[in-house]
């Protein structure tokens, strides 16, 4: 696969026009691109980065989040179709909780002491580091979420894009980017 993804960006800022449903399906449609070149270069044995493999978890991720968004909003408001924003702040209130929490909460943080343990395998250490970030892409995800859900709804205040840093929400990791941006900047 030689093509970069062309999807929107889910993570772009909504207008307050768009729908959850648009948003919901930028996603899904840039989880299914990102998935499929993954895929591609898993079955093909080619070099798959770690970049490539964070973007891949966060638009995982962002869509399973707004996924649920949708199906909430559809199962109490069967006749509007998904595009009301009922469960938006109910699920940007779940959500918010991974920007409170440092990652070492759910992980055990790398540490150069866990190497001098003997027992510790280098798998093990591997393991350790994987966890961590697997924890700083959901903190990372959360950020992206919440910036959109704001956008689209009133019903999500501006504060909960603040981490527990004190550090806007529309700040991302250091050198991170959202998905859409990153996978297209990723080499093929």
């Amino acid at each position: 696969m030689t093509s970069h993804p062309s999807s929107p960006n889910p993570a772009a800022p909504a207008s307050r026009t768009e729908s959850l449903r648009a948003v919901a399906e930028r996603a899904r449609q840039l989880h299914e691109e990102v998935a499929r070149d993954l895929a591609h270069r898993f079955a093909q044995g080619q070099r798959v980065t770690a970049r490539q493999v964070t973007i891949g978890l966060r638009a995982q991720t962002l869509h399973i989040w707004w996924s649920m968004v949708l199906r909430h909003d559809a199962a109490m408001n069967p006749s509007g179709g998904g595009d009301s924003i009922h469960g938006l702040e109910r699920y940007a209130s779940w959500i918010a909780s991974y920007l409170t929490h440092h990652p070492a909460d759910g992980a055990a943080a790398p540490s150069t002491h866990a190497v001098a343990e003997r027992g510790l395998a280098e798998e093990d250490l591997a393991l350790m580091h994987i966890d961590y970030g697997f924890a700083l892409i959901l903190r990372s995800s959360a950020r992206e979420f919440l910036k959109v859900a704001a956008s689209i709804s009133s019903a999500v205040p501006a504060e909960r894009l603040r981490d527990q840093d004190g550090r806007r929400g529309d700040v991302l990791l250091r050198g991170s980017a959202s998905p859409a941006a990153a996978w297209r900047g990723t080499s093929r």
